[in-house]
This record gives structure tokens, sequence and C-alpha cells, in this order.
């Protein structure tokens, strides 16, 4: 049994480091990367809420990834914990299959600790917006948590043109020019008698 745990806990320590190796070149790879635009929120009832607008709380967040590399969300509050993964991989036909995976862990009021996991698979047009509930959805259609996603391609930089020789160069920065009037020199201490 100790010897199992021991492989396991080396195989995560070896595909850990991979994981964020993969995540930090998304970053230098600008062509074909995707921004996962992820709006949580919790509804609330009426007109309470932010600014009368029914929600309770949101956030909202823009994480880059390329097609087949998950991004990840993760909600904390006092008595649950949501851990949201989501995959988008390119069709090829101008559309995504989006994969998220919903883990909840929730403390009732008796204190004990219950875990659910689900797993949904969506096809999707770059820009179009699903929606996710990892708590799941009441009889009448509620949700107390609801996540909002869409995916579309990171904007591209436009590259700065290349300088032709010759060409004036921008001033660059460097000290701060002399004053143009100077102060006069302080006085010579006068001799003593």
């Amino acid at each position: 049994m100790n010897r199992a745990f021991a492989l396991l806990a080396l195989a995560g320590l070896a595909v850990s480091p991979l994981r964020n190796s993969a995540q930090e070149r998304v970053e230098e790879l600008k062509e074909g990367s995707l921004a996962v635009k992820v709006h949580a929120l919790v509804p609330g009832s009426g007109a309470e809420g932010l600014q009368g607008t029914g929600v309770a709380w949101q956030e909202e967040s823009v994480k880059y990834t390329l097609p087949g590399i998950p991004v990840g969300v993760k909600l904390v509050g006092t008595n649950l914990v949501v851990m949201t993964q989501i995959t988008p991989f390119d069709r090829g036909d101008g559309k995504l299959s989006l994969v998220a995976q919903g883990q909840v862990w929730a403390r009732n009021a008796r204190g004990s600790i219950t875990y659910r996991s689900t797993l949904e698979t969506v096809t999707l047009s770059l820009g179009e917006t699903v929606f996710f509930y990892p708590l799941g959805v009441d009889a009448g259609g509620k949700s107390p948590l609801r996540l909002e996603i869409s995916v579309s391609r990171r904007p591209v930089e436009p590259e700065l043109p290349a300088r032709e020789a010759g060409a004036p160069q921008p001033p660059q920065p460097g000290p701060a020019p002399a004053p143009a009037v100077q102060a006069p020199p302080p006085e010579a201490p006068k001799p003593k008698r």
C-alpha cells in the first residue's frame, strides 16, 4: 500500500511541472492561442444584490490557453469549494468542443462534507457563451452558482514595423537636461581676522 502511494505521489510530482511548463508556453505562443473567459456569479432574488442586479456576488477572469490544455477556476467559500477545469479542443470546422469538469466539496449544517463531480462536453462556436452549473439546478430551474464560459481567439498584437536604415530614431530616455539658468556658485568663506 505504501509503495503504491509513493509511486502515485512521484507520478504527480512529475506531471505537475509539465503542466506548469505548458501553461507558461501559452504566453509565448500567441498564434493559435485561445482566451477563455469565465464569469462566475451567485444569483440573488429580485432587486437584492449588487446595485439591484439580482446578483449577490460575481467574479470574472480571462485565462489564455492552447487547444487541449485545461485552464482552472477555483472558488472558495465558507462552506464550499468549487474547482472547475475547462479544456477547449479545436474541431477544425470553426467550432470547439469544450470539456468542463467540476468538483464540489460542501459542508452541510451537521458539519459533514459531501463531494460531487460532474463532467460535461458541449460543442460551441468561438465567442458563444455556455452556462455551467457545478452545483446543479433545482426543480424550478434555479442554481446557487452559475459559470458563464466563452472562448475566443486571443487578439494578436500588431507587430511594429522594422526601422529603415538611416531613418531618424525617436529620442531615447536619458538623464534630465541641465537647467537653463544655473544658480550662482556659493560664496567662498571670508577669512577670519
